[in-house]
């Protein structure tokens, strides 16, 4: 779950329809340039979506609408099929395949709205935004594709860890926003790949977590730093995360967890750029600082039995937001150094996986859970919006407790 900008200037059905454009349709699928879209992968009776939900802006222009009650508008836009259960997107705007026929039929420039989709098959699917009707991917990153029969050597061979595709189930996908041509991947292979959007292949393969008596551990988490391009976090089932640099992989910061890592969250706050916070499967979050990582600079006892599932940082930095397997959301003021507790609600949605700050309008946050999805405005104690299956919609003040 994730909350993107919803225009990019490329293309058509994220910003107003130009004048003469004006059938229903056109209308229908128009984004405002002040609109931002929420991602959410979901699966139900073995049956996975991608849905693309609008959560409208102001106006984009100063008159007032009679018409506006001041309330945040919620609406689903379109959403896709997906033929493996998801357990991993990420958006991205850089127009797959420019050294393929991709980008001439598609694309004028390199700018785009795609998702990429990784699941429990080795493949990583990437889906054009903008296309609502589409059956396919745009792009597979993966093994190569053939329809000539394979021999018992060759399928073992396709099933063996390697530096140019995974093999197993993909759990993690960071793209990275300064050179937005790579994407890093981790997976229960042990491995760690970085895709190369122009060309669709691998370009780098890792195994930041190898074991110093043989074996390695599966990676289920990838974050590229913000301020330091060619450096990567990775997190993995063996109670650690790794810092390095793509280019020299074998100098890595090592920082040992009391539980595996389940989600990371970069501090972007002025100065303090060397730091990240961690959520752990023991229902803890960390502040840990990668130049002195020997012990964190402070733990959170944040979710009681169970995981902490996902972090999510507001675009200012100072506020972070939590939620875990103990179905509850809770918000932190970070800014000061030491965490306090600002915001605790417990949801009707059963153990939570995934909540995103909305980056433009404050307050506004996205949460995911095993019952369904629910987008609060804190600011106002309001639900936007509730999708919970046959339950309804949640009463705004049901469990929840502001402290």
């Amino acid at each position: 779950m994730t909350f993107h900008d919803g225009t990019n200037g490329e293309d058509p059905y994220l910003q107003p329809a130009a004048d003469g454009e004006d059938s229903d349709e056109d209308e229908d699928l128009a984004i405002g340039k002040n609109d931002n879209v929420l991602v959410i992968a979901s699966t139900a009776d073995d049956i996975s979506v991608l849905e693309f939900q609008v959560l409208e802006g102001p106006p984009e222009d100063d008159e007032d609408d009679d018409d506006d009650d001041g309330r945040a508008n919620l609406y689903t836009h379109h959403d896709l099929m997906l033929p493996t259960f998801p357990l991993a997107v990420e958006w991205f705007d850089y127009v797959p395949g420019s050294k393929s026929d991709l980008r001439s039929t598609s694309h004028a420039t390199d700018k785009g709205a795609f998702i990429a989709v990784a699941g429990f098959t080795p493949d990583i699917e990437l889906w054009d935004v903008d296309v609502v009707d589409a059956m396919v991917p745009t792009a597979v990153l993966g093994a190569p594709k053939t329809d000539a029969p394979q021999d018992k050597a060759k399928k073992r061979a396709l099933k063996k860890a390697n530096d140019a595709f995974h093999v197993d189930a993909v759990l993690a996908l960071s793209w990275n926003t300064t050179h937005r041509n790579f994407l890093a991947s981790g997976s229960a292979d042990t491995t760690v790949k970085i895709w190369d959007l122009d060309t669709l292949s691998c370009v780098r393969s890792f195994v930041p977590h190898a074991k110093a008596k043989g074996g390695a551990a599966k990676v289920g988490l990838t974050k590229w730093a913000p301020t330091a391009p060619t450096c990567l976090l990775t997190g993995a089932h063996d109670r650690s995360l790794r810092f390095f640099d793509t280019r020299t992989p074998h100098d890595a910061v090592v920082v040992k967890l009391r539980a595996d890592p389940e989600d990371a969250a970069w501090n972007t706050l002025p100065g303090r750029d060397t730091e990240v916070y961690v959520a752990t499967e023991d229902g803890h979050v960390q502040l840990i600082d990668l130049r002195n990582a020997a012990a964190p600079k402070w733990t959170l006892s944040a979710h009681q039995g169970g995981a902490t599932s996902s972090l999510s940082l507001t675009a200012s930095g100072r506020t972070l937001a939590s939620v875990g397997a103990d179905k509850t959301l809770k918000v932190w003021n970070v800014a000061e150094g030491k965490p306090a507790l600002s915001h605790s609600r417990q949801l009707q949605l059963g153990p939570l996986f995934a909540c995103s700050w909305c980056p433009d309008q404050e307050g506004v946050i996205a949460v995911g859970g095993a019952r369904g999805s629910v987008v609060l405005d804190l600011h106002a104690n309001a639900t936007i919006h509730a999708n919970a299956g046959d339950r309804g919609e949640e009463d705004e003040d049901d469990d929840s407790d502001d402290e």
